[in-house]
């Protein structure tokens, strides 16, 4: 996990994220090393780029640092975290909020619910996203997407033997959940990471490749879903 701080790092940010598993976006930092007015600016040019080259991007630095004291955050706090949603990062992080903090359970539970409702409203309001730049080497994982989207599925099933196939879907952002069904443990906790990914280790249904079976795992059982099976995209009917 590359962990953007410094200015050579912003500024090759596309070669330091293509050979990173991700990018942590470390702004308390950033903000010493220049100017604090342009983070916010960066922190968009650093998550723009790692949707590009599909790479996961954490927002992190005191994003409720009062709470290490306090039972509530301030109205800006709140902000900046669901901020991070709407820019669609794949993960927020706490560091003192929950390391020295007086109640890192109430963190946690704070931080959830405001991601919580701002997902739902960036969902309803899908202009607002931050969009990725074109690129044509990932138009299949962009197609599926599109085909999650017209076809108003409840889910996109997919057969994952690494995580390259799941971290680009993940990074089109669709509207609809990605259930990862994966054979190994290491990548379902390595999809942990992806924003709007829940992974499934089951190795028999994965050797099957039940996704009626999945689907009803995770409570579908009408509608339709899309199964990703390695280079085979597929539109499933359930009832």
């Amino acid at each position: 996990m590359a962990k953007i701080e410094r200015k050579t790092a912003v500024e090759k940010i596309a070669d330091v994220a293509s050979i990173a598993d991700g990018v942590m976006i470390a702004r308390g930092d950033l903000a010493v090393e220049l100017p604090y007015e342009q983070v916010p600016a960066i922190s968009r040019h650093v998550i723009r780029e790692c949707r590009r080259l599909n790479r996961p991007v954490i927002m992190a630095t005191q994003m409720l640092g009062s709470m290490v004291e306090n039972e509530f955050p301030t109205r800006a706090e709140i902000s900046d975290v669901a901020n991070a949603a709407y820019l669609r990062v794949d993960s927020t992080m706490t560091s003192e909020e929950t390391t020295i903090g007086s109640n890192p359970v109430n963190v946690i539970k704070t931080m959830d619910k405001i991601l919580s409702y701002t997902d739902a409203d960036a969902m309803a309001n899908p202009d607002d996203w931050v969009r990725s730049e074109n690129a044509p080497e990932n138009d299949w994982s962009r197609s599926v997407s599109s085909m999650a989207f017209l076809n108003h599925v409840g889910a996109i099933v997919v057969f994952a033997r690494d995580t390259d196939s799941t971290t680009q879907i993940s990074c089109r952002r669709p509207d609809v959940p990605i259930v990862a069904v994966c054979e190994n443990q290491l990548v379902a906790n390595q999809l942990n990471l992806l924003r709007g990914v829940f992974p499934i280790y089951t190795p028999d249904l994965f050797a099957l490749r039940d996704a009626h079976a999945i689907a009803r795992m995770v409570g579908l059982d009408r509608g339709k879903i899309v199964v990703v099976d390695q280079d085979d995209v597929s539109l499933c009917g359930l009832d």
